[in-house]
């Protein structure tokens, strides 16, 4: 019984020894900037809640503030923006109303990468979604690029003829996105 009780309290306990808190700013739902330290924080949860917040605080050794979805339209870290998608689902399990995403390419494709975990296993999973006109999929596999081949790349024919039977590894999505996107302004 100990040992039960002492995994999700050492889990809890480096997840925050180890939080770090790097300038960056968010952005109010009425378009206010507003910047300070900013820590992303992403874990699995159940049901349809986000998975993705941030704990903010103004400055080194204020108070923290969770945001979420609810309160800000979009944050970024560095280079790294993060903007609240809506309506998509990562497998038949894991079902979204919203949650924040990254913004790897924008263009008439967005391409974003979803931050999450496996339950309650600490380890980092991130899931590439691509976005147009409304409907977001998962764009992570060589399955998910011929599914969606035509809704995605079928405006433009002969660059969909050059991408089908690829297979995706690491970035690749990234590299047909910026091109597509470049091929078609």
């Amino acid at each position: 019984m100990k040992k039960n009780l002492l995994l999700p309290l050492f889990v809890l306990i480096c997840s925050t020894a180890f939080a770090q808190y790097v300038e960056g700013r968010y952005y109010t739902h009425d378009g206010q900037k507003v910047e300070g330290l900013v820590e992303h924080v992403y874990q699995a949860r159940f049901g349809k809640t986000p998975d993705n917040y941030i704990m903010f605080r103004p400055e080194k050794g204020a108070k923290k503030t969770k945001l979420t979805t609810k309160d800000i339209q979009s944050f970024a870290i560095g280079k790294d923006s993060f903007v609240v998608i809506k309506n998509f689902e990562l497998n038949s399990m894991a079902k979204y109303n919203e949650d924040f995403a990254r913004v790897i390419k924008s263009g008439k494709i967005n391409l974003y990468l979803f931050y999450t975990t496996k339950g309650t296993d600490p380890t980092p999973v991130r899931v590439y979604l691509a976005e147009k006109n409304g409907k977001i999929v998962t764009m992570h596999h060589k399955d998910d690029l011929e599914q969606n081949l035509n809704t995605f790349f079928g405006d433009d024919k002969e660059f969909a003829r050059k991408i089908q039977g690829n297979k995706l590894k690491g970035n690749e999505i990234e590299k047909i996105v910026e091109e597509y996107n470049t091929r078609n302004k």
